[in-house]
């Protein structure tokens, strides 16, 4: 007789990075995990191949190494999609790059607290039931169901990193974007406020923004087009010759952290000083001093003087 296994999560698969909570039935509190946002399909020479050339070098973990095998083919999710060429797939459907990302997240968090893996022929094997919450654009919410159904049929062969686990989906809780916030305001104003008022949201994300209305309580619109904090970056680095992406991303949140005290220090957040901040000018790399501050005396000065 099998063993049963109950395992609850949440996904969000941003642009970012995969954020997920998870917590198995029995357990105090829940952990989280954070897992790079690429995914990428290879062939199985293709992994072969690295593997024969690397050789042994330690022990990576799960969560640095993680591909898993669907339909004789191999995905590579996180971190793992560095080592073979990844191609830039902020601009594809979220929901169809979401199932290997949550079937990677799975298997990670499986691997890491040794849940038993499944044996041909073992009676004591061990099931894994899992139910999941994961949030979706609202542009792609109509697909929840095609999600669910592949997800279900997917898990059931789940094969990551080699390893085989008997696991089933139980439960399927999909929400749209920024429902989150809508739901955090019910809790503070109560359903009555909701149902009373006609209430927008708006959730700014890394690769789309998402606006969603409600009238009498109920969702009467919403959309999500892609004009997320990866717009502005790829905007920013047309126009700076030699700025990567990611460089320009983590000096503008090191800078925010460092000038939280002044950024943050009242109600609304402050427009801060950019030419100021240390981590954007280290983004400078030419070796002339000049070439390095020009522009600086009008980097923080309005386009338009009010009149």
């Amino acid at each position: 007789m099998s063993k049963v296994c109950n395992l609850y999560l949440a996904v969000d698969v941003g642009g970012s990075q995969t954020k997920i909570i998870y917590q198995f039935a029995g357990w105090k509190s829940p952990e989280y995990l954070l897992m790079s946002p690429g995914v990428e399909q290879i062939s199985k020479s293709d992994l072969k191949r690295y593997f024969d050339q690397l050789g042994w070098v330690g022990a990576p973990t799960p969560q640095q190494q993680a591909w898993l095998e669907w339909k004789g083919n191999i995905f590579v999710v996180g971190d793992f999609v560095s080592e073979f060429a990844p191609q830039d797939r902020i601009f594809e459907r979220k929901y169809e790059n979401a199932l290997y990302k949550v079937l990677a997240a799975v298997g990670t968090i499986l691997s890491n607290h040794n849940i038993g893996k499944k044996r041909r022929g073992n009676p004591e094997s061990l099931k894994v039931n899992i139910n999941l919450g994961l949030l979706l654009p609202w542009n792609e919410y109509n697909d929840r169901k095609r999600f669910e159904e592949q997800l279900e049929l997917m898990l059931k062969s789940l094969k990551f990193r080699g390893q085989s686990w008997d696991v089933q989906l139980c439960h399927f809780e999909c929400r749209p974007e920024g429902g989150g916030l809508a739901a955090i305001r019910i809790k503070q104003n109560g359903l009555d406020w909701l149902q009373k008022n006609k209430v927008a949201v708006l959730m700014f994300g890394h690769r789309n923004v998402t606006a969603i209305y409600f009238d009498a309580g109920a969702i009467k619109r919403g959309d999500s087009p892609l004009l997320g904090f990866s717009t502005f970056l790829d905007d920013v680095g047309s126009r700076v010759s030699g700025l990567e992406r990611d460089k320009l991303a983590a000096a503008i949140f090191e800078g925010l952290h460092q000038k939280s005290s002044q950024v943050y220090a009242n109600e609304c957040t402050v427009h801060p000083e950019w030419g100021q901040m240390e981590a954007i000018t280290s983004l400078a790399t030419a070796k002339c001093s000049e070439l390095q501050t020009s522009g600086d005396e009008t980097a923080n000065k309005p386009i338009l003087k009010p009149h």
